[in-house]
């Protein structure tokens, strides 16, 4: 009932729908009253719901005479509501609402091996600006609808709703996306987010934030496969800043919201091959991630990569 009153397309549907039961009534109620033929009893209920006043096909007796007030008063009544409600779907602000997040719909449908970010605060902002500055395929769950209106005005995919509800993240696409970053305000939020989409996709991998240090534990025994504290990582890059502006600086020009590396090393073609014979010459590789045979520095040009690895 509430998506009817908030709906206006739903609205001008039932109008056109009893429109046309009105027509199909009274052709009907023509031809049972005054064995009128098809055509006779479809043009009389015609001129008499649109109040013509071109004559009756034929003379009425006192049951025609009775049928045709009664749908003249149905008729005057569904003609004045149509109109109405023509007249809303045109110019209302519901209706622009309506077919806006249809066409969101399809975005979201169309998303594959995307990012889900949970909450639209100080930091959901900065990842999604960073994901749409490199063109990286992401939506934003948000409950506030104040937020959400923004990202919709800045064709941001977005859905509404609690990101912890299994029912949002699986409109969100929770079971196409490559990971979901939840970064709402409080960790039990977060936790409750993690559970959520740990059970829903055992493989998926899942970035959480965490304020209070004591329950980063909490958020990965969750099932969260990594977890941050924005205030410990941006206290290591002030101190690191500090140290050396240079490095930092580098990295903000040349990662902006990217993240950088080459994951999955045989997927690259890459699995075997020693450094000096790989396409990554010329790139300085600092480390050679290996799951868990752990990180290794690269000794030298002849070093082969680790299937599966990230470098």
């Amino acid at each position: 009932m509430r998506e009817f009153s908030q709906n206006p397309l739903l609205r001008l549907r039932l109008a056109l729908l009893l429109g046309v039961f009105l027509v199909a009534a009274g052709t009907l109620g023509y031809i049972a009253i005054e064995r009128m033929s098809l055509l006779d009893a479809l043009f009389m209920t015609v001129i008499t719901l649109s109040s013509v006043g071109y004559g009756e096909v034929q003379p009425l007796d006192v049951p025609g005479q009775i049928f045709t007030m009664v749908l003249i008063v149905g008729g005057i009544g569904t003609a004045t509501w149509l109109f109405a409600t023509v007249l809303e779907t045109l110019v209302s602000e519901q209706t622009h609402q309506v077919l806006a997040q249809k066409r969101m719909d399809r975005v979201i449908n169309s998303l594959h091996n995307h990012y889900i970010v949970c909450g639209y605060g100080r930091i959901g902002r900065q990842i999604s600006d960073g994901y749409t500055q490199n063109k990286i395929p992401f939506l934003v769950i948000e409950r506030d609808p104040e937020r959400t209106r923004e990202l919709r005005d800045m064709g941001i995919p977005c859905v509404e709703g609690d990101a912890a509800d299994d029912a949002v993240l699986v409109s969100a696409g929770i079971h196409r996306a490559a990971a979901l970053i939840s970064v709402t305000p409080t960790d039990a939020s977060n936790t409750f987010i993690v559970l959520s989409a740990r059970g829903l996709r055992a493989d998926l991998f899942i970035v959480s934030r965490a304020d209070a240090p004591q329950n980063e534990v909490k958020l990965l025994r969750a099932g969260a496969s990594k977890v941050i504290s924005p205030y410990t990582l941006g206290a290591r890059w002030m101190a690191a800043t500090a140290i050396n502006p240079a490095v930092t600086d580098f990295y903000c020009r040349n990662h902006p919201g990217r993240p950088g590396g080459v994951r999955g090393a045989r997927s690259a073609g890459l699995g075997g091959v020693g450094l000096c014979r790989s396409n990554l010459r010329g790139c300085p590789v600092q480390a050679e991630n290996r799951g868990a045979g752990g990180r290794h520095a690269p000794g030298n040009p002849d070093q082969r990569l680790f299937p599966q690895s990230a470098v």
